[in-house]
């Protein structure tokens, strides 16, 4: 069927991508810092974050799936792509370029995984991206000015 899905969407889905990649990957460094802590014996692997982001893609796999294998009537075919593209909300631009069939959002979702699987193994190794690329572009790190005391 024909995609009447409006041109600006893959952009939108891109910078969306771009907020959850931030999300995720914070969120799953600073979790590894702090579970690498001795004080809490986990002694966790570096990659544990793949496990994670595993973890946090089943409910949507199991809903996209669910949807795949929905019989609908023709009339509710276009909403039924709606739903689909909205449980894959950041990743539709990944979705379409891989092909814009249903499975195609079931696979998007493994960039999530990557994700916190990056954010989890810079934690771990105490890595900061920022700090990363700012060595890397030559900006230099604006010192955090202490409030005075009066």
């Amino acid at each position: 069927g024909k995609d009447n899905t409006p041109a600006i969407m893959p952009y939108v889905s891109f910078a969306m991508f771009f907020l959850l990649f931030s999300s995720v990957y914070v969120e799953m460094r600073v979790l590894a810092f702090k579970e690498k802590r001795p004080q809490y014996g986990i002694n966790p692997p570096p990659f544990k974050g793949l496990l994670y982001g595993f973890i946090g893609i089943v409910p949507l796999v199991l809903v996209q799936v669910l949807l795949i294998v929905l019989a609908v009537p023709a009339d509710y075919a276009v909403l039924k792509q709606r739903v689909l593209q909205g449980f894959t909300g950041p990743l539709y631009w990944f979705a379409r370029l891989l092909g814009n069939a249903p499975v195609d959002y079931v696979l998007s979702l493994v960039w999530v995984v990557v994700f916190a699987g990056i954010g989890y193994f810079a934690g771990h190794k105490d890595f900061l991206i920022s700090a990363y690329l700012r060595q890397k572009l030559g900006i230099k790190a604006t010192p955090k000015k202490r409030p005075s005391r009066r």
